[in-house]
């Protein structure tokens, strides 16, 4: 029981620190993309249609972030770095771990999207509404896409071994409970 309980307590930390990576990742996102904002010329209208779809996005993990604060909240309120769960514990610890497995299959799934769209858009015509690219071309900006690629398969693992450690540790300690009885 100490060893799984270990086990326990390192995916504790493990998971507190992914949820707040992701929830870094999910207000930093459009760091890179902010300057394609406020372009109203016909032109450039694929420009704020791509923008309108990273919102989108960044929105979305932005409340996925949310559900994984509450997480955190929930994670000490239930002590569970210091005791086996019950199966209240396991019934809240579960439905958030299915809700932060959903982000990660979310942002692995959107961010190849979004990224081929990226590459596709025309931004040629920016120069029309903004000065700074009258001498210099727009440059494509990837990193928040390779760093959300990681984000989002490590906190779809973390979260599935994690939850998966508290079901085990449950049952073992039950199984101990039972034997100490008879």
């Amino acid at each position: 029981m100490k060893k799984g309980f270990m086990f326990q307590r390192i995916g504790f930390f493990l998971y507190l620190f992914m949820l707040l990576v992701a929830a870094a990742y999910a207000l930093s996102f459009m760091t890179d993309y902010g300057n394609l904002f406020g372009f109203v010329y016909l032109e450039n209208k694929p420009v704020t249609d791509f923008y309108n779809k990273m919102q989108t996005f960044n929105q979305i993990s932005f409340w996925f972030a949310v559900v994984g604060a509450i997480s955190i909240i929930a994670m000490f309120a239930l002590q569970l770095k210091t005791k086996v769960s019950d199966l209240f514990a396991l019934g809240i610890m579960s439905s958030f771990g299915a809700v932060n497995v959903a982000s990660g299959i979310y942002g692995l799934m959107t961010l190849p999207k979004l990224m081929s769209e990226y590459k596709l858009v025309d931004f040629s015509n920016l120069h029309l509404e903004d000065p700074i690219y009258k001498d210099t071309a727009y440059e494509m900006q990837f990193r928040f896409f390779y760093i959300g690629f990681a984000v989002f398969s490590i906190l779809l693992v973390i979260t599935l071994i994690y939850v998966a450690i508290l079901w085990i540790n449950h049952f073992i300690y039950k199984k101990s409970e039972v034997v100490a009885h008879e």
